[in-house]
């Protein structure tokens, strides 16, 4: 399992690759982070992408690092795609081969790989949230919005609340990225259908058609976990629910990992 964690970080350590990855983490946070707090006295409430943050949210202690819950959906996509191009570019490049020539036990591999991912994600996702903390400032002094309760021991707990929550919640998108990208062995494939399910097939038509689902699907539920609950799910209930549908695919992956045959 060390061996196939580190042979992970040799890709994802690769300048572009990286650069790539932490550069789409970084960006929507900011933006969607600016997009708030510039917005926010025009209506009292911004609808953003995935939400509402109001003057109260941005005005409370966990207020510096709102921004990164509301841009939640966008960061697990990244994480989806960063999930499947590397499980899947194992397979397109025969790389998955010589990894097992050295390291036979096949879930030892997988293992090692998840964990490589994890710790890469929690490196970008502590980045972008130091990032946010240094726009949203100067953008909160500008606009004129209260930011003394952004210095008090309570903001260090709520962003580190609301950081582990995001990191869960992406997780759990990745997790989906790595079963994708097993099934499929192929980068565009696996993103494609990840995208495709997530934003068109549950976002606009499951939940459209059917509104009581919202309940239960894994991106309303991974979306809750990363705003610590909402109207429609609980906190307890989101962090039961992703727990749920990380392990399923992970276990998907797993089980299709296992049973192929490494052919190419």
């Amino acid at each position: 399992m060390i061996a196939a964690y580190r042979s992970e970080w040799v890709k994802l350590t690769r300048r572009n690759f990286a650069l790539g990855a932490i550069t789409a983490l970084v960006g929507f946070s900011i933006a969607i982070t600016a997009v708030s707090i510039l917005r926010a006295n025009d209506a009292g409430t911004h609808s953003g992408p995935m939400g509402k943050i109001s003057l109260d949210d941005l005005a409370a202690p966990g207020g510096w690092l709102a921004g990164l819950g509301a841009a939640s959906t966008f960061l697990g996509l990244v994480t989806l795609a960063i999930f499947a191009s590397n499980v899947a570019g194992d397979f397109t490049t025969g790389t998955i081969r010589s990894v097992l020539v050295i390291e036979p036990r096949r879930l030892h591999v997988l293992a090692g790989k998840v964990i490589a991912l994890t710790s890469f994600i929690a490196v970008g996702l502590a980045i972008a949230a130091g990032l946010v903390a240094a726009v949203a400032f100067p953008l909160a002094a500008k606009e004129n919005i209260s930011t003394s309760a952004w210095t008090t021991i309570s903001a260090l707990t709520e962003g580190l609340s609301t950081y582990v929550n995001v990191l869960l919640s992406c997780l759990a998108w990745g997790a989906f990225g790595a079963m994708l990208g097993m099934i499929t062995k192929s980068s565009a494939i696996a993103i494609a259908a990840g995208v495709g399910y997530f934003l068109l097939g549950e976002q606009l038509l499951l939940n459209s058609l059917w509104p009581s689902t919202e309940e239960w699907l894994p991106a309303s539920a991974m979306s809750a976990l990363a705003d610590g609950g909402n109207a429609a799910i609980s906190f307890g209930t989101a962090v039961l629910l992703v727990n749920a549908y990380a392990a399923g695919a992970y276990l998907l992956a797993a089980t299709s990992f296992t049973r192929r045959d490494i052919t190419a």
